[in-house]
This record gives C-alpha cells, structure tokens and sequence, in this order.
C-alpha cells in the first residue's frame, strides 16, 4: 500500500515539474523558468515592428516617454512569451491593436514580443539564438541624397553617428549599432519617416527617410548592412565655371579655417566630407544654409561666397573628388 502511494506521488511531482517546466510549444510557465521564444519568431521582423509601432511610446530602448511606461522588466515581460503576445495582439499599439496582430498572413504580435524579450529583456527569456540577418538598402536609395538629408541629423547625432553630449545632456544617442539599426532596412526607415527629426517629423519623410537610413547603416553601421548593397559610384562634383577660386580661398580664411583648421583637416577632407561626396550643389547648398554657424548669411549663394568656398573646398582638399577645377 505505502509503495502504491509512493508511487503515485512521485507520478504526481514527475507530472507537476513537466508542467512547470514547458506546455507543448515550448513556452516555460513554471514560475521559476525563463520565457521560451520559439524558433518561428522571425526577431528582425521584430525589430521593424517594434520600430515602427512602439518605439514612440516606450523608446527605441524600452526605456519608456511621458506616453508609454518602460519595457525593461514589465510584468508582461515577465509573464512568458504566450501571454506577452496576447497582450500585444489585443491591445498594442495603443488606439490601433489592429496594426499589430497575428493572423495566418501576420505574426507581428508574437515576432515583436519576440524583440521585447530578446533585445530588452534577455535575463527574462531564452531561445534567442537566432542571427538576425543583414539589412539591404534598396536600389533606390541614394546614398549621396542621404549624406546631405543627415545633415539636419548631426546636430544631434554628431557627424560621425557618434552622439551628441553637452554639459551631461543626451541631445542624441550614438547611431553605431543602435538598435534600430539592427535588422531589416525597412525598420529604420519607418523609424526615421515617422519621428525623425523629433520636433518635426515630416522633415524627413518618403525619399528622404530612405536615403538617410541608406547613409546612417552604409556609413555607421556596415557590420549590420549587407556590403554589396551599399557599393555605389560616387560621381565627381562638377565645379561651375563661375566660381573664383581665389576669392574662395579668401572666405576660407576668413570664415571657415578657425573651425576646420587651415588644410581643412576637421571634417572637409577625404571620407570625413560627408557634404563633398557627389553633386556640387550638396556643399554649396550647406553651406549657404549652415556656414558659418553664427550667421550663414555671411557667405550665400547670393553673394557668391558659398559658390567659391566650395570650390576651394573641393579643389583644394578634395581635388580626387572634382572635375573642372582652374
């Protein structure tokens, strides 16, 4: 009798641990276990997802904004993969659950989970092994269009993709390996369509958010972007015959050089131009809207200035980059 008992506890415990352990896709539900991602959840469609539709309530790093609390230990995180998926396909985003559901055509509730878990959550989950493939730029992005467009961004996110920090305030976070950056091209681009810049979103939009996603990966990212897709041929910059290139040199010296020093060696020589990669008019045009920072208006296209500085600019320090120089 006490050997039958024995036995039907230990089939009771052997029963209880299974079912602590994992249900039948894999998920942990025992209290004790880590979350289970299965090996369906595609976590670079989760990425774009979360990008797209998530990121402007609770931040790209599940930090959280005044909109949207943060991701970073939530209890929906916590309670295992199933329930976060179902809290996602009934409810998020918020006023909209339906634009991210899952369906027999859509799994963007359980590969978003999926990003949540992995990329913000990882001591609350396991299955995460999966590589997240290379991002591709499209044809039709133009990587020099998207050079200049990011000039609106340095400001913030310095010209390198670096970051901006001033007196401990965060005026950008560095765009090497940001996490939006990582998966496919589409997520960045939404990304950038929708919020970027952040006081004026419509700014970058269409054309321009699909060139400055081109720039930002081929440029600061290249471990993370496919590198055949970023092979392009930068045409030579075509220099007017207008332009004076002594007078030019003149209104280097006097407006530009205490920056970029007098051999242009701060950022307007070789790969550190980011403006001298292609058209003329992209320099030209910067610097009759940026140069110099205090007062731009001193050398316009109006008067000339901004024409022969970039001449001098690109003939001087940038001469491989140029056709037509006197």
């Amino acid at each position: 009798m006490r050997a039958g008992k024995l036995i039907c506890l230990l089939s009771v415990l052997s029963l209880a641990i299974a079912l602590g352990c994992a249900d039948s896709d894999g998920q942990f539900v025992g209290s004790s276990q880590k979350a289970q991602v299965p090996t369906v959840a595609n976590l670079t469609s989760g990425i774009s997802n979360y990008a797209s539709a998530c990121a402007a309530c609770h931040a790209i790093d599940g930090s959280g904004t005044e909109r949207g609390n943060s991701l970073l230990g939530c209890e929906s995180c916590k309670a295992g993969f199933d329930p976060l998926v179902s809290r996602i396909h009934a409810t998020m985003p918020e006023g909209n659950p339906a634009a991210c559901q899952d369906s027999e055509s859509d799994t963007c509730a359980r590969d978003t989970a999926a990003h949540i878990l992995c990329a913000l959550n990882p001591d609350l989950v396991e299955g995460c092994d999966e590589a997240i493939s290379l991002a591709v730029v499209p044809p039709e992005a133009d990587r020099v269009q998207g050079a200049e467009s990011y000039a609106q961004c340095q400001f913030c996110h310095g010209a390198e993709g670096q970051g901006v920090t001033f007196n401990g305030t965060v005026f950008g976070p560095p765009l090497t390996d940001c996490q939006v950056c990582q998966g496919s091209f589409e997520g960045l681009e939404s990304y950038i369509h929708d919020t970027m810049p952040p006081s004026a979103p419509t700014n970058c939009s269409g054309q321009c958010a699909l060139d400055t996603a081109a720039h930002v990966l081929c440029a600061f990212n290249p471990d993370l972007v496919d590198a055949e897709s970023c092979e392009i041929t930068i045409p030579k910059a075509v220099i007017p015959a207008t332009a004076d290139l002594a007078a030019g040199e003149a209104s280097y010296a006097a407006l530009c050089s205490q920056c970029h020093f007098a051999d242009g060696s701060f950022r307007l020589s070789g790969p550190d131009c980011l403006s001298c990669q292609g058209d003329f008019s992209v320099l030209s045009g910067r610097i009759h809207i940026s140069m110099p920072p205090p007062l731009p208006a001193l050398c316009s296209l109006g008067n000339g200035c901004a024409e022969n500085v970039a001449a001098y600019v690109f003939c001087e320090f940038n001469p491989e980059r140029a056709e037509g120089c006197p």
